[in-house]
């Protein structure tokens, strides 16, 4: 029989670096393990102090926008309050100048037809004062 030449092929190589890698890590672990974990709890803590710092700079920006709106919002409604009663005012003083012209006019109206019906009235009350008094008859007063 011949002589069998069997080759054995190993995968997952890598080369050198990897295996550096992998040894450098199992070391670590071995060794250093605890100073990893320290240096993990570390960067956590940082993590969460850095939350902490983003969430209070929130929640002054949401208090202090929230102390504006109430601020100026009160101030718009007094400043509504105000011009609503600005208006109020205008318009009573409106109204009252124009009844005030309307009385006017209705007084020049009324002079003028006093004016005008004067002299037919003047006429009237001479024509009644100087007319004489119309004799009644004793057979008309029977009727």
């Amino acid at each position: 029989m011949g002589q069998l030449d069997v080759h054995i092929r190993h995968g997952g190589g890598g080369g050198d670096l990897a295996k550096i890698v992998a040894i450098g890590a199992g070391v670590l672990v071995l060794t250093g393990g605890g100073g990893v974990a320290a240096a993990a709890a570390g960067i956590a803590a940082a993590l969460v102090d850095l939350l902490y710092w983003v969430a209070g700079t929130i929640a002054a920006a949401v208090i202090a926008a929230g102390a504006w709106w109430i601020t100026t919002r009160r101030r718009r409604m007094e400043q509504q309050v105000a011009a609503a009663e600005l208006r109020a005012d205008l318009e009573r003083a409106y109204r009252a100048e124009v009844l005030a012209r309307q009385q006017e006019r209705a007084a020049v109206q009324a002079r003028a037809q006093a004016q005008a019906w004067a002299p037919l009235i003047t006429a009237i009350a001479a024509a009644v004062s100087q007319q004489q008094p119309v004799p009644v008859l004793p057979a008309e007063v029977e009727r």
